[in-house]
This record gives structure tokens, sequence and C-alpha cells, in this order.
């Protein structure tokens, strides 16, 4: 089950992960209330569960109220990659000095768990690995005894980060983003996005998280959500989720069955 930026940013609020003072809506009224007290420049973000929505349009920098006006309907209106837009985050625009990546993951390759670092964040990973591999830092946590000292700073160290209060904020969001992963049944806690501001603080921009659907019966709030979602879709998505199955809505007329294993 994958969480909506704001719901996975309400969990990283809850453990005491940094991030911008935000409010997610699809009221007018409260969004201009919510901008105007945190001021100009805000940033609206499509809420929506598919990547890509920086590049479709969905996030938007609104300087004054009648562009806020503009893009708060711009970014409602909008299907990105055939999934309609119920609510906009509005948060309070970062001064940015350099953007980070930060995950812990499940790794199906060698069946285990790692924690995925970058210091060349904001984009996507898989582009930073394709292109400069170098840049990627892995490091593989043990699942019997789970995350360590060594792993944090082993992976601290190879973020070169030389400032002695950030090398620490940045070994307690590790230990933090473990704690979610482990205490919510999690397949991926990703931060893109792991914002250096200009004063020197770490901010998490963005925030994911992909909870493990098998182990839903043991979180009872994501359940009800789940069910509260089937109203967003479209009669067809809704028998598969019921039926346990993963589909995709696509254009056109032509589907594809799969099996699993990788066999279609």
């Amino acid at each position: 089950m994958k969480l909506y930026e704001y719901e996975s940013k309400a969990i990283f609020h809850s453990v005491g992960i940094p991030i911008p003072e935000g409010f997610a809506t699809k009221n007018l009224d409260e969004a201009l209330q919510f901008a105007t007290k945190i001021g100009y420049p805000v940033v609206l973000k499509a809420q929506v569960l598919v990547g890509g929505r920086g590049k479709a349009g969905g996030v938007k920098i609104a300087n004054n109220e009648t562009e806020f006006r503009e893009y708060f309907a711009q970014i409602l209106s909008m299907r990105i990659k055939n999934e309609p837009v119920f609510n906009v985050l509005i948060e309070k625009k970062l001064d940015i000095a350099k953007e980070l990546y930060l995950s812990v993951t499940v790794d199906r390759t060698r069946k285990g768990t790692l924690i995925i670092a970058s210091s060349l964040g904001g984009v996507d990973i898989e582009e930073v690995a394709e292109k400069t591999p170098e840049a990627i830092i892995k490091e593989e946590i043990n699942p019997i005894v789970g995350l360590m000292a060594h792993n944090i700073r082993y992976v601290t160290t190879k973020m070169g980060l030389t400032d002695k209060l950030q090398k620490k904020e940045f070994s307690e969001i590790i230990e933090k983003m473990w704690q979610i992963f482990i205490d919510y049944d999690c397949e991926l806690v990703e931060i893109n996005p792991l914002v250096l501001t200009s004063d020197g603080k770490l901010i998490a921009a963005d925030a994911k998280i992909i909870l493990d659907d098998n182990a839903l019966f043991r979180h009872k709030e994501f359940e009800e959500k789940l069910k509260t979602r089937f109203a967003e879709y479209n009669e067809r998505e809704i028998a598969a989720m019921e039926s346990g199955m993963s589909y995709v809505e696509l254009s056109g007329d032509i589907g594809i069955i799969g099996n699993g294993a990788g066999l279609v």
C-alpha cells in the first residue's frame, strides 16, 4: 500500500524527522488561509501515488494569491498518469543549498534490507544509478540484528557531510527512518530530496512510504484508509483490490495478464 506524501510526512513528524510546515486539502478557502498564514512563496504539490508529478506539472511555486488560485485549480483538475488529484499539499518554499537522497528499502535481489543514500538528490535514483553509479551509497542491514551504529557511521561518512551537527542530524534521520520501516512493516521509506537548507538544516522536502500489503492486518488504521480510497477508483480497479490483484488502468484496448515471476 502506497501512502500519499502528506500521510508519509505525518508519520515522519510523529518520530521527529524534520518536515516543512504543510497542509493538504481540496478546499480553496482552507488552502488560501494556510498560505496566508505561512507566507508566500509557497509550494503546491499534487497528491498522487504515481511518480513523475513534477514533470507533469503537478508541482508549482506560487509567489502571491493570484498565482496560488490559478495553480490550485489547475492541479486539482489534473490527471497524472491517469490518476486524478484529490488533494493538494501546500508548504512553505524551502531555501535549498543542496539536495540529498536517503531511503531504507527491501532488496529482493539480496533478500534483505538496504540503506541507499546519495549526495545527488532531487532526481530519480534510478537515473543517478545509471548515469553516475559511483554517487550511490548502499549499506546492507543484517535482518537478525537490525540497524547498527557502524551501518549509520558508514553511510554518514560516505555522504561527505563535514559539519558535526549536520552529521548528527543525518544519523538521527537514518535511525528514525529505520524505526518507521520496522514499526510499520514497510517495503520502502524514502526521502527525495532530503534538503540541506541555506541555514544548515536538514529537512525532508518529500516523503514516500510503501507498506507491505500482507502486514496490513497489523495496521488497522491503514486498512480503513485503503477502504476509503475505493471511492477514488473505477469499478475495475476496485474489483482488483478486493481480489488481492495488482491492476493498472491503461489507455487503449490491449491488456496484459502476468502470473508472477516475471512471466507474462
